[in-house]
């Protein structure tokens, strides 16, 4: 049986794949009506950022199932991080053609490499780039990245928010009106994603700050969830 720990970390990681899906798709079908530059690729990011949580979803419900740990463990890391390529790609992409469209390929390659060394050593050096501890019965899967992984998620991090953050704070300081509200509030959904990013890697998966940093991270969803009902295609 879950934990109530377990119970609402796999609720808030539920949520927050439910929310990324819901809210990519909606610019995705926006798209299709009326094709724009910049929409699919603000879609792509939603989607992506939703599915850091598949692993923790799956487990949370093959728990709930049956009450026992779905093995081996690390599939769960996989699950959650072999999207990171795509996701910091196009996330960095999106946010550089907001302020320096000139460098948004250059930077989107930059990135989808860094990215792409991290899900082979998470694939074949799955002991060396996580750790994925056995949970105690009724208490989800707790992943953490370890050695280069570390760093190079740290770097992927870091350039989220300066190119990710930094572009929608650029798109609302020039922009005005509805499209400056949208801006802030994708500013806002992406900087409380990333911050909740660092808090989940560092706190323990039984810990009760956890729950908190969920929290946030849901609230981050929700603010895109918003933004994304407001973008209209340009």
């Amino acid at each position: 049986m879950a934990s109530l720990i377990s119970l609402l970390s796999g609720i808030t990681a539920t949520a927050i794949v439910v929310t990324g899906w819901l809210a990519g798709l909606r610019l995705y079908f926006i798209n299709k009506r009326a094709p724009s530059k910049l929409l699919p690729w603000a879609a792509l990011v939603l989607i992506t950022f939703g599915s850091f949580y598949t692993g923790t979803m799956v487990y949370f419900f093959y728990l709930l199932g049956t009450g026992a740990q779905f093995t081996p463990l690390y599939i769960g890391a996989w699950l959650c991080y072999t999207v990171t390529p795509l996701a910091a790609a196009s996330a960095v992409y999106l946010g550089c053609s907001l302020f320096k469209p000139s460098l948004a390929k250059i930077f989107f390659g930059i990135f989808f490499a860094i990215g792409a060394v991290y899900v082979v050593l998470l694939w074949f050096m799955p002991d060396y780039a996580v750790s994925v501890p056995q949970p105690p019965a009724g208490e989800l899967i707790d992943i953490s990245n370890e050695n280069l992984a570390k760093i190079l998620i740290a770097v992927i991090i870091l350039g989220l928010f300066v190119f990710l953050v930094g572009g929608f704070a650029f798109l609302a300081k020039k922009a005005s009106g509805e499209e400056r509200k949208t801006a802030i509030f994708f500013a806002i959904g992406f900087g409380f994603f990333l911050f909740a990013a660092i808090g989940d890697s560092l706190i323990p998966e039984d810990a009760l700050l956890l729950l908190i940093i969920r929290l946030i991270m849901l609230t981050a969803f929700v603010f895109l969830f918003i933004a994304a009902s407001r973008m209209k295609s340009k």
